[in-house]
């Protein structure tokens, strides 16, 4: 019945939040990881990181899109 809705919904409302968090944590860690490689002088290397690191933001941003569809 609803309660069932209800319940499923805020598992899958947990579920995307989570995941939010975690590719926040993510992007941040590649985030530093694309700087300390261009302050090496490793510019191609932190293109690709911080390419990385957006297509994090690019998931989180298809996870809100889905948590607003609850």
């Amino acid at each position: 019945g609803l309660a069932e809705v209800i319940k499923h919904g805020a598992i899958i409302d947990a579920a995307f939040f989570d995941w939010i968090e975690h590719n926040i944590a993510h992007r941040q860690e590649f985030e530093r990881w694309g700087e300390r490689a261009r302050e090496a002088g490793l510019v191609e290397v932190s293109r690709e990181i911080e390419a990385a690191a957006g297509k994090l933001e690019e998931a989180n941003e298809h996870l809100r899109k889905g948590m607003g569809h609850l």
